[in-house]
């Protein structure tokens, strides 16, 4: 069982998104740790071929949904997503190598931290 999600709505913004991937494939956590849960909200820009198709470290889960805004693709990202510690982030936000170690050691010292 992945012990960590990362929830990431898109929407339209490939490039952003491809350069958020390759940080979290950079994190100093183990990438066997984590899922990251791609909600793409309707995303006309091919970011859905790139996610049926992506082949890198990480262990993505895509879902595709009609355009509803980035709160109903991040309640979506929530409902699949299978990690008891859930991480949000933004498809323009590149994380620094230490976000997801950071996340854990926090939750594991201060377990009622939201």
């Amino acid at each position: 069982m992945v012990g960590i999600s990362i929830v990431l709505p898109t929407y339209n913004r490939l490039a952003q998104l491809q350069r958020v991937l390759a940080g979290l494939a950079a994190q100093s956590y183990p990438s066997t740790a984590f899922e990251v849960v791609i909600v793409s909200d309707g995303s006309t820009d091919g970011t859905n071929n790139f996610l049926q198709s992506y082949n890198g470290p990480l262990q993505i889960r895509p879902f595709v949904q009609p355009n509803g805004g980035a709160a109903a693709a991040r309640n979506r990202g929530l409902q699949m997503a299978k990690g008891e510690l859930i991480i949000f982030l933004d498809d323009d936000v590149v994380p620094a190598a230490q976000l997801v170690a950071e996340h854990v050691t926090t939750h594991q010292q201060q377990q009622d931290d939201v």
